[in-house]
């Protein structure tokens, strides 16, 4: 008995897949499985978000952008009427305004700044002055107390085997004496020389001369007393120099 219904449902199920569908059919079922997107509503521009998620100062209400602008104006956000041509004019004017002041400020600015800079810059030279003036002095003072030693020295010692070095060192003492000297009364001179060009001077002096008549006479006394001196050829390239 089982066999018999399990054949009967084998023939069943070879006779369904061998049987061709019809056309009705596979209509049916692709109208039946059709899946078609909704119909969009048509959104008006304030339709698109949400204006109340922007701040309330950009909110805009339905239908102001088209009723306040007029045709190939400028969109008003806040929905207030397009500005005239005198209302433009005034803004053009203000911001020449502006821009013109604002250059001004800029000007002053840079004046400011520079008179500081140059504040600055002048008092720190003046301090540098008064360093450099200072160790000048100092220098000059130690200068002629070294002269004054090796003066002693040689009065004292006209014959020791030292008093040629000694000769020698004091000439240089000489010479920068001398060479500074110069250049304190050259400095006088060009002061004379700009009065004198703006007529404020009658008279213009003879410009300085470097003197070097004390050095050069103790380099010859060298070269006379101490002819056996080991730098005596430093000494005669001196007198030549």
């Amino acid at each position: 008995m089982m066999h018999r219904y399990a054949a009967l449902s084998l023939a069943l199920v070879a006779s369904l897949l061998a049987a061709p569908a019809s056309a009705s059919f596979y209509e049916e079922a692709a109208a039946e499985f059709e899946c078609l997107p909704p119909e969009a509503a048509e959104l008006t521009p304030y339709e698109l978000f949400d204006e109340n998620q922007l701040p309330e100062i950009l909110r805009l209400k339905a239908g102001k952008m088209s009723d306040n602008t007029a045709e190939g104006a400028e969109p008003v956000a806040d929905g207030s009427d397009a500005a005239s041509e005198p209302e433009l004019d005034m803004f053009r004017e203000a911001h020449i305004r502006y821009r013109a002041r604002s250059e001004e400020f800029a000007s002053e600015v840079s004046r400011i700044v520079l008179r500081k800079y140059q504040d600055e810059v002048s008092e720190l030279r003046s301090g540098y002055d008064q360093l450099v003036g200072k160790a000048d002095l100092e220098e000059r003072m130690l200068r002629e107390q070294a002269i004054a030693a090796h003066e002693r020295f040689i009065k004292a010692h006209p014959g020791s085997e030292y008093t040629a070095r000694r000769m020698f060192r004091l000439g240089e003492l000489y010479f920068e004496e001398s060479q500074e000297s110069y250049l304190v009364e050259n400095e006088k001179y060009d002061e004379l020389s700009i009065l004198f060009d703006e007529g404020k001077l009658e008279y213009l002096p003879e410009p300085p001369m470097k003197d070097y008549r004390k050095s050069i006479a103790l380099y010859k006394r060298i070269v006379r007393d101490f002819p056996t001196y080991g730098d005596l050829g430093a000494v005669y390239y001196i007198l030549g120099y």
